[in-house]
């Protein structure tokens, strides 16, 4: 069942999740590419091309976690990527479905954003400085 405790750190899904299948999605960006099929609109950054250092779905207990890592972000990107995720892990998209998406740098061919209350910025490392811990959703997140 939903838990109350989690509704608003989560993004709930009635449906079992096929969490092999997003991870699989998921490692397709890892390194560097044109993510601009997950930026968003409203989004003014001059390019969009991006590095990710590292992407991966996992179960953890009754939850489904994406963590990405890279060295920036597209204006609602990570969001845009969590609700294309998941509906590879409905079904209604496949890996290859997923890799097309990537690879036609166009928003329209991507799936819905994903709701912000799920997303958590654990760190920021500048390469000049310590790392900055934060618990709260960044704004290019």
């Amino acid at each position: 069942g939903r838990s109350p405790l989690l509704a608003d750190r989560t993004w709930h899904c009635r449906s079992t999740l096929d969490v092999e299948a997003m991870d699989a999605a998921a490692r397709l960006l890892v390194g560097t590419h044109d993510v601009a099929s997950f930026r968003s609109v409203g989004c003014s950054a001059s390019t969009t091309t991006r590095t990710l250092a590292d992407a991966r779905v996992q179960r953890v207990d009754e939850l489904v976690h994406l963590e990405i890592e890279g060295h920036g972000f597209l204006r609602h990107m990570v969001r845009i990527l969590a609700g294309t995720l998941r509906e590879v892990g409905l079904g209604s998209r496949s890996v290859d479905d997923f890799a097309t998406t990537l690879a036609a740098r166009d928003r329209r061919t991507a799936g819905r954003t994903a709701p912000p209350h799920g997303l958590t910025l654990l760190w920021v490392r500048h390469a000049d400085g310590p790392v900055a811990w934060r618990e709260d959703e960044g704004e290019d997140g």
